[in-house]
């Protein structure tokens, strides 16, 4: 991949609103071409248009991470518990020990503490590890800086 599409799509991971004549004018790539890159290509790589939302403006100031191990025979049980879950943010599989990480957003403590408990009662955990998330440092910003791109190596060329 070249590093002026390298560079597009930084700045989309960057800011996804930005203008196509912005885009131009920072990648040196003719609007018209941007435009069917975005129709056409970038359906490969962009999974989710969506916001990065502060819940804490909102009431929801308790985020946790939790790591589960299921009992193996109730995993999918527990897998399917979870994904149905207003609470959980993200959830993902994990290795070394356990089977799942995930991220839960709550009003407050109790609700925190509600959700584990019925999480347990409703599924047959192995064991979990929780962790309470003070506040973001760094969140959603790999591939986001144009000028830092080129010093990543970029084996599988993908065609436009």
């Amino acid at each position: 991949m070249d590093q002026k599409k390298l560079k597009l799509l930084a700045l989309l991971r960057k800011n996804n609103r930005e203008k196509l004549t912005n885009l131009s004018r920072k990648t040196h790539v003719p609007v018209s071409t941007i435009f069917e890159s975005l129709r056409n290509n970038f359906s490969k790589f962009i999974l989710k248009h969506t916001c990065i939302v502060d819940f804490s403006y909102i009431g929801f100031n308790i985020k946790a991470m939790l790591l589960i191990k299921f009992k193996p025979e109730n995993k999918n049980e527990g897998l399917n518990y979870l994904t149905k879950s207003i609470f959980v943010n993200s959830l993902s599989r994990i290795n070394n020990g356990y089977d799942v990480t995930l991220e839960i957003i709550c009003k407050d403590m109790n609700a925190l503490e509600d959700f584990i408990e019925k999480l347990e009662l409703n599924t047959k955990i192995k064991k979990k590890e929780v962790f309470y998330l003070m506040g973001d440092i760094k969140k959603e910003d790999f591939f986001s800086n144009p000028d830092l791109i080129s010093g990543l190596l970029i084996e599988n060329e993908v065609k436009w």
